[in-house]
């Protein structure tokens, strides 16, 4: 990312009379393929930077197997890069957003991300307790069809497609609670325990720019 490659990319935006400047690239590699990317990508556009671009893809199957969809996809992102010598083109940060309900070999799929620095945004047990969260405080410990009927009580029409403007007015509270849960359960030596959830580590990411 040398001043060089800065200046040939100004002198090529000026040449053909638009600004070129280079963006910074998160790529997010989502379970779901309603809830969690409308949520992201509308808060994305709330929050929207001149200098990030947050990339949200779908990839099923069971959280081993998104850890490995998004290390292929940034390690082929580096290799673009390299290739047409452009280094804005390999991503910046890689997360993986997806939940504990139901899922089998979390803790491989943790442990191979932490070794391949593949971020990680996990609910416990559902995302639906991040958008819980910009409603009420913590639930306490709950299936995730439950944490939907709570959710039910504030969204009455909730179905798997999500407005990020239906919640945009508590998202602060959200992190405030997402927060207080988290540091509860490390106290406790219970991390990741139902219910909590780290989402708000990537939004505030995204909010950051």
């Amino acid at each position: 990312m040398g001043r060089g490659w800065r200046n040939r990319d100004s002198q090529r935006g000026r040449r053909s009379g638009f600004s070129t400047t280079p963006k910074r690239r998160i790529l997010v590699v989502c379970e779901g393929k309603q809830t969690e990317p409308g949520y992201l990508k509308g808060f994305h556009q709330k929050h929207r930077s001149n200098v990030l671009v947050v990339e949200v893809v779908s990839a099923s199957g069971n959280p081993m197997t998104m850890v490995e969809e998004a290390i292929r996809l940034r390690d082929a992102a580096i290799q673009r890069a390299n290739r047409e010598g452009d280094p804005f083109l390999a991503y910046e940060a890689t997360w993986c957003v997806f939940d504990c309900d139901q899922h089998a070999r979390i803790p491989e799929a943790i442990q191979k991300a932490n070794g391949n620095s593949i971020r990680l945004a996990i609910s416990n047990p559902c995302f639906e307790l991040w958008l819980l969260l910009h409603f009420r405080d913590n639930p306490g410990q709950q299936l995730g069809n439950r944490m939907c009927e709570l959710l039910r009580e504030h969204v009455p029409k909730y179905s798997k497609r999500v407005r990020y403007s239906v919640y945009a007015h508590g998202y602060e509270q959200a992190v405030k609670r997402a927060q207080k849960i988290d540091q509860d359960a490390t106290d406790a030596n219970e991390e990741g325990r139902n219910p909590s959830t780290t989402v708000y580590l990537l939004t505030e990411e995204i909010r950051a720019g």
